[in-house]
């Protein structure tokens, strides 16, 4: 349903140019508006036919929400949609990270990624958009840091070995304007086809550039999308510094 992408941030993770599903955070409290969190899902811990993936469990519930200006930080007052008291989490920024996590479930603040200058790609679960149809959920998707300084963009071999253009591929054949800061999904699930002819496969004719947020070159191509017994969930991919 096109109309739920109003209810998830801009999947490009450009921020903070790029929108989120709450509004900004207004000096006066009570110009902060009531949201209802759908708190997505549990980990899965069933049997997974092999092959497959299961992308949530049973459903973590809602809450209600009010997000204010605490200092240099926020506070954030939540509470069960039939309850009728609240308790508050208090997060200050950090600059050394690209975001702080807050679990509600658990009533803390959580560390998920590492400091915004020591990390370049993600593997996860990922709510992304298609054109015309709303949100969808992938798995196998691999987003890049672009809010830490990290670029990438996508090599398509049109012809011969993928496999022979990727080894041959050497610093002077960049092209930095090539390179994606406004978007964290180049790589994305362009790297593999879950239903294809053979079964899931990786994709042989293309492969990566990534640039990191020091400066620093890399090639990278994708060689299996599940384990070799032929379950999801262990990507494998090789990489060299140019």
């Amino acid at each position: 349903n096109p109309s739920n992408e109003a209810y998830i941030d801009d999947v490009k993770g450009n921020f903070p140019t790029g929108y989120t599903a709450i509004e900004e955070i207004k000096a006066d409290d009570a110009e902060n508006a009531v949201y209802l969190i759908n708190m997505g899902k549990e980990l899965y811990t069933g049997a997974v036919a092999q092959g497959s993936v299961v992308t949530g469990g049973d459903s973590r519930g809602w809450m209600k929400v009010q997000i204010v200006r605490s200092g240099e930080g926020y506070k954030i007052k939540y509470a069960e949609l039939g309850a009728t008291t609240h308790k508050e989490i208090t997060v200050a920024k950090n600059a050394a990270y690209n975001y702080n996590f807050v679990s509600l479930k658990n009533n803390k603040e959580v560390f998920i990624q590492p400091e915004k200058k020591k990390w370049d790609l993600c593997f996860s679960v990922f709510t992304n958009v298609i054109a015309g149809a709303g949100s969808y959920i992938y798995a196998d998707f691999v987003t890049h840091n672009n809010i830490g300084g990290a670029g990438a963009y996508e090599v398509v071999v049109n012809s011969g070995s993928g496999v022979e253009a990727y080894n041959n591929f050497k610093a002077s054949d960049i092209d930095p304007f090539k390179l994606v800061y406004n978007d964290q999904r180049i790589i994305g699930a362009n790297w593999r086809n879950p239903v294809g002819a053979n079964g899931l496969e990786v994709y042989g004719n293309r492969f990566y550039i990534i640039k990191d947020a020091t400066g620093y070159y890399f090639k990278l191509r994708f060689t299996r999308l599940t384990s070799v017994q032929g379950e999801r969930g262990f990507p494998q991919f090789e990489y060299k510094p140019l």
